[in-house]
């Protein structure tokens, strides 16, 4: 059995027994109730205790007079602070390591009776569910700099670190424990908490020791992995894509065989265009661990942009095989299948999405997704000419999500097919009041009101679609053609030869490229004539 130390002044009668331990542990507080309650922690307690009852640890005893000396990882308090709880032995360290880095604090496991009300397995702070991780580091309670003691970025700047600095005194001072039992519970985690903060801020409010303290930081950050790769994450959000990759390739330079560094790597290509180069990076993940899902459906959605549906199909499948509730899988394999004119596999497959319930899933994010489901449905619907089913799709989603722009713009495009283009502008109107910059929305729109004889309006929603970024190519087209109805054809020639210059040559404006061809002959002939 695992020994367990006293605090200074023991209740000796409620150590003779396990069962008197289980009932100690029952009445006993935790530091740690500052965040959950003190039934959790009880029942944690019990739990904790059956784990350690089955290792067998060193019998270290703990002299009164060392009890002052000596921190509780477990329970961040120092342990004389807190005597009638019991403290497993391998979590008791030197005092003097307290506010030394890296601060190491495992998870906070919750017990069966928790999960028998309700709460998932694992820990409560940051969810590992992975038994072998209990006892283990918790990546959320965990600290490895000073500048996560204060919850600032490394390049905080000074009235950033007073700021967060105040706000933690405030949050965790042991003078906002009014009531005696408030103390009890909170057992010194508050007092450390103190300690910790005050010791991070006396070294980042200091310019001469923040220098060097943030050199020798980078000394540690240039060696790991995951400093680099973390780097290249916030490089990649900013859009700096290149100097990304450079962080990347350093991590994989330094654990060429991390399956998240080549995952991240393959993101950064495909943000580059750099499509082929990124399916690599995704297979070079798959192989070193098969489990991941994440590689296989990356993968399989660059295969699909490529052309390559069949393929992209068979990484979906295989991430499938993995998890059936994945709804990226399902979502990415509908779309191949869409694109491969098999709408009705693909209609399948969001339907399979809208019978996923994850557990633990907010209202909000269930409905975000099911009304995303419908709206690709929706689309499946209207590729394979079935407009008003489509329709309802698209009534379906905004109905969840009225404030997602997608659907109404895709209830727009169908009720343009069935010639309703009255209604298909409210749709749109309502799609530009989500998002105005929708360079598509206003060209659609603007084919709307051509369509309703309002060639003026229509001209200034071309110019809306050309001024937005990206902006709509087909508006040049569009455009030319309005100028056309309005008899003004020189201005037309010049829209059309403006959209042959920068219409790419692919399979998306092939048709119309031959047509603009043949109206600038046309017209140019029209406009030679006496």
């Amino acid at each position: 059995m695992a020994k367990f130390r006293e605090g200074r002044q023991p209740d000796k009668s409620v150590m003779n027994t396990t069962d008197e331990k289980r009932s100690a542990l029952v009445r006993a507080s935790s530091s740690a109730l500052a965040r959950t309650s003190s039934q959790t922690l009880a029942r944690r307690g019990l739990h904790d205790l059956d784990v350690a009852e089955q290792k067998t640890k060193r019998d270290k005893c703990c002299s009164e007079d060392q009890a002052e000396l000596l921190f509780c990882i477990d329970h961040q308090c120092s342990h004389d602070k807190c005597p009638n709880v019991l403290h497993l032995d391998f979590a008791l360290v030197p005092m003097e390591r307290v506010v030394k880095l890296p601060r190491v604090v495992p998870h906070l496991w919750t017990g069966p009776d928790d999960v028998a009300h309700g709460f998932p397995p694992g820990c409560s702070y940051c969810g590992e569910s992975d038994r072998a991780q209990f006892g283990k580091p918790c990546p959320q309670r965990t600290c490895n700099t000073w500048y996560e003691i204060l919850g600032v970025p490394e390049d905080a700047n000074e009235n950033q670190i007073d700021d967060a600095y105040h706000d933690l005194v405030k949050k965790w001072n042991p003078e906002r424990l009014e009531r005696p039992d408030d103390k009890i519970f909170d057992g010194g985690y508050s007092e450390n908490q103190m300690r910790w903060l005050r010791a991070a801020y006396a070294v980042l409010s200091d310019p001469d020791k923040r220098r060097q303290y943030d050199a020798e930081l980078l000394q540690q950050h240039l060696a790991d992995p995951e400093w680099w790769t973390n780097k290249g994450n916030r490089l990649d959000s900013q859009s700096r894509h290149l100097e990304a990759l450079e962080c990347h390739d350093k991590a994989l330079a330094l654990s060429p065989l991390c399956t998240s560094a080549w995952i991240n790597k393959g993101l950064c290509l495909d943000e580059l265009g750099r499509l082929a180069a990124a399916v690599e990076c995704y297979e070079k993940a798959i192989a070193m661990d098969g489990s991941n899902y994440v590689p296989l459906v990356r993968k399989g959605d660059i295969l699909d942009r490529m052309g390559l549906h069949d393929e992209a199909i068979d990484c979906f499948d295989a991430a499938l095989k993995l998890s059936t509730s994945l709804i990226s899988a399902w979502e990415g394999k509908g779309q191949a299948l869409d694109h491969l004119g098999r709408y009705e596999d693909a209609i399948a497959c969001y339907d399979q999405i809208l019978k996923i319930d994850l557990p633990g899933w907010t209202e909000s994010g269930r409905t975000s997704e099911y009304s995303w489901a419908w709206n690709l449905k929706g689309i499946a619907f209207r590729h394979a000419r079935h407009f008003q089913d489509a329709i309802e799709c698209y009534n379906r989603a905004i109905s969840m999500d009225p404030k997602s722009h997608s659907p109404w713009y895709n209830k727009g495009i169908a009720l343009m097919k069935t010639g309703r283009p009255g209604e298909a502008i409210r749709c749109y109107d309502q799609a530009l009041e989500l998002w105005p910059g929708h360079a598509e929305s206003w060209h659609n729109k603007g084919l709307c009101l051509r369509d309703l004889g309002r060639a003026e309006e229509a001209i200034a929603c071309y110019e809306k679609a050309l001024d937005c970024t990206p902006p709509e190519i087909l508006a040049w087209y569009s455009r030319a053609q309005a100028m056309e109805v309005l008899g003004r054809l020189p201005d037309a020639v010049g829209l059309y030869q403006k959209y042959l210059s920068v219409a790419p040559v692919d399979v998306q404006h092939t048709v119309n490229r031959e047509r603009a061809k043949a109206r600038v002959r046309a017209l140019q002939s029209r406009i030679s004539e006496p």
